[in-house]
């Protein structure tokens, strides 16, 4: 440093000693002519000696250097200042690059070609667009470099629309394009509107004779990537002569960004057998697209290769095995590749944090983690991102950690991040996850030019506190919607059950201008299914079928969902066999469908048919089927895909397989084979499990196996009242009245309640709902004449009311009164009078349905020749000419 500033003392004396006179015969071309004065010093003030500190690295010592010619009054090139801007770009000196174009402008130096084009290169790097017009207006001479380096600034920058009318203008200009002009306008075409720009330029690339290039080959194939033309990507690759690394990572991951991931590796393959080594992006395009844990085994394998090649040690690869191994939920795999990372960026840890902060890691220990981790980093020297930052808040809010999030805000604001949009988002959702609604408020409140999205968060947290009130007013103070906060809305109400004001918000947003989306319509459906709202749902589905989302596989998934809910199996199973691309989740969908209608025949064949298509069972799956065999009677297929599940796809049974078996047992009157089975479970037996075991005892009268069942529910959940009361009725039904009043107080010490039954009926679009004993409704009346007629007609055609169902120690008369007056005969009554003779009746009863009822309502369904579909907590009854489909088993 010493020897440098020695150096150039020497170059300011130098100068002193130079007289301005002595340079008026001084050629100016590749920097000063001689003029006989040797100098103590250099051989001479040159530009040359400017050129020289530049390639030498002393870029400041270069500057100063111009600084002393500018003062002395003396002159170098312009190539000498175009060499100066091309270090501070290369450098990333803006500061200096502008005090340069400073001096420029000072002495009034015009703007030669390679100086105009250093300058565009220069502020194209830094983003300053309207500098780099600028200095192409002052150009009075430009050639085929300067017209593409405009191209590439506006292309770099985001302006695609004045890249396409330079490219234009550079036409009309008789200029022809070259290599690098096509590279620069292929990058402008960067999304789906830009396809037909796109076909335009690949049109003038084609006429020039340039296709055949291996690098303008590449930029095509990624370009029509990005406009979502995948075919036409392929297409071009598979023209290509001659393909590098590069082309065969372009194709690779065109392939994996349009999820179509066994292509991208067949590629990776081919690539392998052709001789082509890849290189670190190959392996990160390909990692990336392992974002799933079904991708797991292809992600390992990339590992492998990258290890082979020693690319581990490459930090942005190890960052992409990192999250790879985080998405596929294998978080101790990414945390053993952090490990024994050499050297780690703010990316390594921010991936790391991230993994630790997914929603599949809610152990506390995860969570301390991150606090870890935050705390190593700093140690380490390197500080936190805004990254870093979003995803520790996204930790505070998955476990709910209120103090460490308010520590983290607090931070964000110590280092100036608070004004940051997203992260302004993020402190609001986690205050909003956390619970703390005024702190939310506040955050909200303080946020400046809050955008659409601020505005969404704001009516999440409202509508998932159930405050649909205040959702509401804040969406009628939202100057900007958008489809989202639309959905949202919709969403909310959706869940609280309001069906109405689903459709009212449905209607008033396509009068506002916006088209439902897919996450619209399946808000809706959910709903529809929740309430049993045949006919509405049936109104969506003519929805999505006018959107053209018919054919999309999760629209489709909801539609099936809908119809099994709405005791609509057959229509459920047309949307199934009509979906193209059918996923494990859609296989699932319709699975369960035939289980909530204890259609186990049917499951059991359609699993098969799953195997025999080779689309892979998940835990789901298994429950689906196994379930549906329970509500079915078909012990021994159930235990045969129990059996399957274990053995021929190594799956461990997860605590709900296991409650899938005893309630199979159960439902079947084997007892004692269930009693034994959850003495054999390799697990402790959870809540499922023993619930099973206790509806099974109310079903077959097994007041001791009840006691022990309930006995481990209250061990497990002492306050849930839904044990008390089967225990209670279990008692009741076996005549033990005064052991039933036992258990009853015991609630109400505990003030426990219990659930309403409530039946409910839609009639015209409107949700009618009953409790038993019901009163309020305004044709109450007309709905008790209607029952009292139907149970005379009843015990005409031999029905005897079963007082077992009384759980009341009263007398026959009050017995058979409230076995008249249960919510479901109600509903049914009203529906009798409410629908045309020999239409169906659709009624849905939030609890199992009641045993008299369901005898009741067979003999209702001879007597009057209607069919009666009911669907309870459990599964669906289809009632008609006397006989149920569950062949009185549920």
């Amino acid at each position: 440093m010493l020897s440098r500033r020695l150096g150039l003392q020497r170059w300011k004396q130098a100068l002193q000693n130079y007289q301005v006179g002595a340079m008026t015969s001084i050629v100016y071309n590749n920097g000063f002519a001689s003029t006989g004065e040797e100098l103590a010093g250099p051989r001479s003030v040159s530009g040359g000696e400017v050129w020289r500190l530049c390639k030498a690295g002393r870029l400041k010592e270069a500057i100063q250097l111009l600084g002393i010619i500018k003062q002395r009054g003396l002159l170098v090139n312009s190539n000498t200042y175009g060499c100066i801007i091309e270090h501070c770009a290369k450098l990333r000196r803006f500061e200096d690059g502008k005090m340069v174009h400073k001096q420029l402008d000072e002495l009034g130096l015009a703007i030669d070609i390679y100086l105009g084009n250093s300058l565009i290169n220069f502020y194209s790097k830094f983003g300053d667009v309207a500098s780099v017009e600028q200095v192409f207006r002052r150009m009075t001479l430009r050639d085929v470099v300067t017209w593409s380096s405009m191209i590439a600034a506006y292309a770099g920058n985001n302006h695609p629309a004045k890249a396409f009318d330079t490219f234009e203008r550079m036409k009309d200009a008789n200029i022809e394009p070259n290599r690098i002009t096509f590279l620069s306008i292929l990058k402008a075409c960067n999304n789906y509107s830009m396809l037909e720009k796109a076909r335009e330029i690949h049109t003038v690339v084609k006429a020039s004779g340039m296709e055949t290039d291996v690098a303008v080959a590449t930029a095509l194939i990624t370009m029509y990537s990005k406009c979502g033309e995948i075919s036409l990507a392929c297409e071009i690759f598979q023209k290509m002569k001659e393909r590098n690394v590069v082309s065969w990572t372009a194709i690779i991951q065109a392939n994996a960004q349009h999820r179509k991931l066994n292509e991208a590796f067949e590629l990776y393959e081919k690539m392998l057998q052709a001789g082509i080594s890849p290189n670190a992006v190959t392996f990160v395009s390909l990692l990336n697209s392992c974002n799933t844990p079904e991708a797991l085994n292809r992600g390992r394998r990339i590992h492998s290769h990258i290890s082979e090649r020693g690319l581990e040690t490459d930090v942005v690869v190890a960052n992409a095995l990192i999250t790879m191994y985080c998405k596929c939920n294998c978080i101790q795999d990414a945390r053993e590749t952090f490990d024994r990372m050499s050297k780690r960026d703010v990316i390594s840890w921010s991936a790391m944090i991230a993994g630790y902060a997914q929603s599949g890691y809610q152990d506390k220990e995860s969570l301390d983690e991150v606090f870890q981790l935050l705390e190593r980093m700093r140690r380490e020297g390197v500080f936190p991102n805004k990254v870093t930052f979003m995803s520790i808040l996204k930790a505070c809010s998955v476990h709910g950690a209120l103090e460490q999030g308010r520590q983290i805000h607090a931070e964000i604001s110590k280092v100036g991040f608070e004004s940051d949009r997203s992260l302004q988002t993020a402190i609001f959702n986690m205050y909003a996850k956390c619970g703390s609604i005024y702190e939310a408020e506040q955050v909200f409140s303080k946020m400046e030019n809050k955008n659409v999205v601020a505005w969404a968060s704001l009516l999440t947290m409202y509508i998932k506190c159930g405050d649909l009130t205040s959702a509401e007013k804040v969406f009628s103070e939202m100057s900007t919607r958008n489809v989202v906060s639309w959905n949202l809305m919709i969403a909310g109400y959706a869940q609280s059950g309001d069906i109405a004001k689903v459709f009212e918000l449905l209607s008033s947003m396509k009068v506002e201008g916006f088209q439902p989306d897919r996450v619209t319509i399946i808000s809706i459906l959910e709903a529809c299914g929740a309430l049993s709202a045949l006919e509405r749902g049936k109104l969506v589905h003519a929805e999505a079928v006018k959107l053209g989302l018919e054919s999309d596989t999760v629209v489709a998934t909801s539609l099936i969902g809908m119809y099994s809910k709405c005791g609509e199996v057959t229509e459920a199973r047309t949307v199934f066999d009509k979906i193209s691309n059918r996923d494990t989740v859609a296989w699932n969908a319709m699975l369960a469908g035939y289980g909530q209608h204890g259609i186990g025949p049917e499951a059991v064949d359609l699993f098969k048919r799953m195997l025999k298509e080779r689309v892979p069972p998940n835990e789901i799956t298994f429950t689906a089927v196994i379930s549906a065999c329970g509500r079915a009677g078909l012990v021994q297929e159930g235990r045969e895909i129990f059996r399957i599940m274990q053995e021929d796809f190594r799956m461990k049974p997860g605590k709900q397989h296991y409650g899938c078996m005893v309630d199979l047992l159960g439902r079947a009157g084997r007892l004692q084979e269930a009693e034994e089975f959850i003495q054999r479970m390799p697990c402790e037996p959870d809540i499922s499990v023993w619930h099973a075991l206790l509806g099974a005892c109310k079903s077959h009268d097994n007041v001791q196996l009840a006691e022990w069942a309930a006995h481990h529910i209250l061990r497990l959940e002492p306050s849930n009242a839904s044990v008390y009361v089967t225990l209670s009725n279990i008692y009741a039904q076996a005549g033990r009245w005064d052991d039933s009043t036992k258990v009853r107080k015991v609630m109400d010490d505990k003030g426990l309640k219990k659930d309403r039954g409530e039946s409910s009926i839609e009639i015209d679009g409107r949700i009618h709902t009953f409790v038993a004993e019901d009163c309020a409704h305004p044709e109450i009346d007309s709905i008790h004449a209607e029952l009292e007629m139907l149970t005379k007609e009843m015990k005409e055609a031999g029905y005897t009311p079963d007082m077992r169902f009384v759980l009341h120690d009263v007398d026959e008369v009050q017995k058979e009164r409230a076995l008249c007056h249960h919510s479901e005969k109600l509903a049914i009554a009203y529906g009798l009078l409410k629908t045309p003779p020999g239409t169906p009746i659709r009624i849905m009863k939030n609890l199992r349905v009641c045993g008299d009822c369901h005898t009741a309502t067979k003999f209702i369904s001879k007597i009057r020749k209607r069919e009666i579909v009911a669907r309870d907590a459990n599964r669906f009854h289809y009632f008609k000419n006397g006989t149920c489909s569950c062949g009185d088993f549920w």
